[in-house]
């Protein structure tokens, strides 16, 4: 067989250590430089991650040295409880080649498909139980506070003791295989752990003003706007025609509220409603204002203008500048027109837009998406935020550090721009107005608002991987 058909049959981390082999880089004063310069169109479309993980093979790193290039770059620690990671993991640790690695990862495919799933989570109705379900049997739990068991280190740490021969580490794997997972479930439980609270306060809010309107001296209207307004924080539950259809004691209030499926699609629209519902109407008026007149743009300005919001809405593509323009303004009037009525968590929303949320957040709680960074941040300050977090939890710039690093991603860096903007964010006085400010100096820049990416990063590290090695 010719070579251009093995070529053509090489995967994409076959063809790169390939690249990296011949490429000769003694002369490159950094490693990382070689990542970047390599043409072939293939290579370069593989993710940083990998590049780094084929070049821990190339230049024989150590799983230390490889981890600490990931962190450096933006990229995720190798993840003990995967049982793909995991033999990374024991590859860099034991210096074995990178064939040998292949044969490796292939004799643990089995194993793999024996990981257990998590059955709290698995159904497509999921409920407040459930997810605390899920958070209690991966805490320690002491004064009511639960706090991560921390499996993930203590796989890493047992996987660096396992002698370098492969039937050691598969046998520890199937020994062990309860400890491991389909998915980052660092991320998975922190994410899980800060939606329960976000849950649990509006639950508690809706528990205050019943038990309020029960009280031998409680004035009707205000117990009347009270309960009304609890049970708008209500509807990220599927729970009020059952609450309004006739009284209920406290606890059978409570009872009801636990059982009953959780809302995705109301989280996802509080979540937008938090961040990107009025900055983004805020973001595209300040961009139009900075233009003036716009009908008397010059074409020049026009196709600059007109640039700048298909960055932002990609869809529009295919539109004329004129058609672009014009239907950016008609938007953002309709918007304004209507922001009080659209933007209320408790009002109907776009129902495509609301369905991919559901579909993302149902696919984090199930363990079929690995949240990236910048989505995993958006979301813990989302919650506590919105949230009655114990204290030892809030999310402050250490405890943010501290889960960060706990889920092998990079810690907070004032050097890098969007770290100095969440670390501004969590103590700003007035992180709101913060958020409308920050979308104002980058409107004026033009420049897209740093959370506009969020999700869109987010994927299955496992299949990503698989997708690598497989021809």
């Amino acid at each position: 067989m010719g070579k251009s058909s093995e070529k053509s049959r090489q995967s994409p981390l076959d063809a790169l250590i390939g690249e990296l082999i011949n490429y000769g880089s003694d002369d490159v004063q950094s490693v990382i430089d070689i990542l970047f310069t390599l043409d072939q169109k293939a290579i370069s479309a593989i993710p940083l991650r990998y590049r780094i993980i084929g070049l821990g093979f190339v230049r024989k790193l150590s799983l230390a040295e490889v981890n600490d290039k990931l962190v450096s770059n933006g990229c995720e620690k190798l993840y003990g409880r995967s049982i793909y990671e995991a033999t990374l993991m024991h590859a860099f640790n034991n210096g074995l080649s990178y064939k040998e690695w292949k044969g490796l990862f292939t004799e643990s495919e089995k194993i793999r498909a024996s990981v257990p799933i998590d059955e709290h989570l698995s159904g497509n109705k999921v409920s407040l139980n459930d997810i605390s379900a899920y958070v209690r049997d991966n805490s320690d739990i002491a004064d009511n506070v639960f706090k991560t068991q921390h499996i993930t280190r203590q796989v890493s740490d047992s996987l660096s003791q396992i002698p370098p021969e492969r039937a050691a580490l598969l046998d520890f794997m199937i020994k062990n295989i309860q400890s491991f997972s389909l998915n980052r479930e660092c991320t998975r439980y922190y994410f899980c752990k800060y939606l329960m609270y976000f849950l649990e306060t509006r639950r508690d809010h809706y528990l205050d003003a019943l038990a309020y309107s029960y009280t031998e001296f409680a004035d009707p209207g205000l117990s009347a706007q009270r309960l009304s307004d609890a049970m708008d924080m209500l509807s990220v539950y599927r729970v009020s025609a059952k609450l309004t259809r006739k009284k209920h004691t406290l606890e059978e209030a409570r009872i009801a509220i636990n059982e009953s499926p959780v809302s995705l699609s109301e989280i996802y629209d509080a979540f937008q409603h938090f961040y990107f519902d009025y900055t983004s109407i805020d973001w595209m008026t300040v961009l139009l204002e900075r233009y003036g007149d716009l009908d008397a743009l010059t074409d020049r300005q026009r196709s600059a203008l007109a640039a700048s919001i298909r960055r932002y809405d990609p869809s529009l593509k295919k539109l004329s500048d004129d058609e672009v323009i014009e239907r950016q303004r008609n938007e953002i009037e309709s918007k304004e027109k209507a922001a009080d009525e659209k933007y209320s968590i408790s009002s109907s929303k776009t129902p495509a837009a609301s369905r991919t949320g559901e579909f993302f957040i149902r696919k984090v709680l199930r363990g079929e998406v690995d949240l990236d960074r910048t989505t995993f941040l958006s979301f813990l300050l989302f919650f506590d935020k919105s949230s009655s977090v114990p204290d030892s939890q809030r999310i402050d710039r250490e405890r943010l550090r501290e889960v960060l690093v706990n889920c092998g991603f990079p810690a907070l860096s004032d050097d890098d721009p969007f770290d100095a903007f969440f670390i501004d964010y969590i103590e700003s006085d007035d992180p709101m107005v913060f958020l409308i400010e920050e979308a104002e100096i980058m409107a004026m820049s033009e420049e897209n608002f740093y959370l506009y990416k969020t999700y869109l990063e987010s994927k299955d590290n496992d299949k990503v991987l698989d997708g690598m090695v497989r021809s």
